[in-house]
């Protein structure tokens, strides 16, 4: 060998083929960066017997959104808890897949964020759309716009159970609503506690009445009350068409012309004491909390949340002090923000959560006998 040079050590062949046959194997179950795992948007359609013949002739079939998650496909023996989102006043079932006017809020891509990240379990969820001509039906029975909380708390479950593989049973059910939503499933939940266990009111409209006869919505009672023509809807504010909608849910009249509703001021501001005593009675602080508050003590978890800057800030935290008066365990959350600025992300880190860690999941339904 030159001067320098080295002596090279002769490696046995079959040695190098195990060190090689290593590093290729290492290589093939190096773990992979994590896929997110889609579920499945289905667009259905639920037939409402007691929506038919409603004054305002809407379709007592009603558009549904569904969201299924992932391994729905894939264990054909599994069955999951259900979550009903209940949308705002003018809104529809498609506020839920991000085409209407909230920011990030699409309930598929939110839900398999959550479940591939293991943060939620697999659940179903269900968003109904209960517009009506008024542009909300406040999710109440009524002679006038139909029998909404009847669709919601009946025909839709009904539907949803008998087409996909839930848990069939109140501690696997949950409900959630925005705004008008909001409304509407605290008042569900109050009256059939024999079909869901955990509630959330998503910044809840209208659930003080006193305190939306206050300002800034005394002068939409009024313009809603100096509103004598169908035709003129569209032109007045939308705050004040949902109030017209909201007296055709609370206080109907098949006789009153020309929204068959009654309203608890007067075109010039007085109160109409004979209508506001109707009013009171389908008001969630005091008339219903009073019928039915015993009801809101059956439930696993119930959660209120709302925005520091938004107008119904007073009557949420009105309700809010009537159920801890009547010492109905609640949570209640007020966070920085508007009425819609924030529901994508409390969705995605409230809302979900609390069903995932509340609702019994397949195993744990066991137990629970399914009626």
């Amino acid at each position: 060998a030159a001067a320098g040079e080295k002596k090279m050590k002769r490696v046995p062949l079959g040695k190098t083929i195990k060190v090689l046959l290593s590093i290729v194997l290492a290589g093939v179950f190096l773990p992979l960066p994590a896929v997110a795992q889609e579920g499945r948007i289905e667009e259905i359609q639920v037939h409402s017997k007691g929506l038919e013949g409603n004054l305002l002739e809407d379709s007592a079939t009603r558009n549904v959104t569904v969201y299924l998650p992932q391994e729905y496909g894939t264990k054909p023996d599994k069955r999951y808890p259900v979550v009903y989102l209940l949308h705002g006043y003018s809104g529809d079932n498609t506020l839920w897949t991000g085409e209407h006017v909230i920011k990030d809020l699409h309930i598929g891509a939110i839900a398999d964020k959550l479940i591939s990240a293991g943060k939620i379990q697999p659940m179903i969820l269900v968003a109904p759309d209960c517009n009506n001509f008024y542009g909300g039906s406040w999710y109440t029975n009524s002679p006038v716009t139909g029998r909404w909380q009847d669709f919601v708390a009946k025909d839709l479950v009904h539907h949803i159970d008998a087409e996909y593989r839930t848990i069939p049973n109140r501690m696997s059910r949950g409900i959630v609503g925005h705004s008008m939503g909001g409304h509407g499933a605290i008042k569900i939940a109050m009256q059939n506690p024999e079909l869901f266990s955990v509630l959330y009111g998503m910044s809840p409209a209208a659930i003080d009445f006193e305190e939306i006869l206050k300002p800034p919505f005394t002068a939409n009672f009024i313009e809603a009350a100096q509103t004598k023509n169908r035709n003129a809807l569209p032109a007045i504010f939308w705050r004040s068409r949902s109030l017209i909608a909201l007296a055709a849910a609370v206080a109907p009249n098949p006789e009153s012309e020309p929204f068959f509703g009654e309203l608890p001021l007067d075109a010039n501001g007085n109160r109409v004491e004979k209508t506001w005593q109707k009013w009171l009675k389908q008001d969630l602080s005091t008339g219903m909390l009073a019928t039915h508050g015993d009801n809101l003590r059956k439930y696993q978890a119930i959660a209120i949340d709302a925005g520091t800057k938004e107008d119904l800030l007073p009557s949420i935290e009105a309700f809010v002090a009537a159920l801890k008066k009547a010492d109905i365990d609640h949570t209640f959350e007020i966070f920085e923000g508007g009425h819609i600025d924030c529901v994508a992300s409390q969705l995605e880190k409230k809302v979900l959560p609390l069903f995932s860690r509340t609702l019994k999941s397949d195993k744990e339904a066991v137990a629970v006998p399914i009626r």
